[in-house]
């Protein structure tokens, strides 16, 4: 609640920070510029103070938030839909945008028609049994958790480094069983 009502004032935002792969909290000043919702979390982007570039936090990692009497510094280049356009998730990994296909059994494949997994989804092809999906995005590792929660009822078609990167997954995961 006071990160929301905070992005109402001109000022600032600080608070303590403990990311998932460390074990210290590291303090930050932040000009805060939007919170955006993924699979049931939020997070914060924002632009952390004498720095160039945009940082994305989990508000569950943020503690001792407080407004600071600092005014926010002007980040009037920064276009959200531009920004997020072929990320799949919230993390916004370098690479390059390519074109993921990916054949679903015609069961899931009628979940998708109505509830696409991203916005640059297309169908491509549909036949009795199956259905071709196509998305503009950059390979990372939150599409390669949503891939894999959909079990046996999807097949990644390309491209072939996601297969492959895919597949390693899975193989490594059934020598746990």
């Amino acid at each position: 609640p006071k990160i929301i009502s905070g992005f109402d004032t001109n000022f600032k935002f600080n608070f303590d920070y403990k990311r998932h792969t460390s074990n210290t909290t590291k303090n930050h000043d932040v000009t805060p510029i939007l919170l955006k919702e993924f699979d049931h979390l939020w997070y914060l982007i924002a632009k952390i103070s004498k720095k160039d570039y945009i940082t994305i936090f989990a508000l569950d990692r943020i503690s001792n938030f407080k407004l600071t009497n600092q005014v926010k510094e002007s980040v009037l280049d920064f276009d959200s839909e531009k920004y997020f356009n072929h990320v799949f998730g919230i993390a916004v990994p370098d690479g390059e945008v390519e074109e993921v296909i990916l054949e679903f059994q015609s069961w899931r494949g009628r979940y998708l028609l109505s509830s696409p997994i991203h916005k640059s989804q297309k169908l491509l092809e549909k036949k009795k049994d199956t259905m071709l999906f196509s998305l503009k995005v950059i390979p990372f590792h939150e599409l390669n958790s949503k891939i894999l929660s959909y079990g046996d009822s999807v097949k990644v078609i390309a491209p072939e480094s996601l297969r492959l990167k895919i597949q390693s997954v899975l193989n490594e995961t059934l020598k746990n069983y």
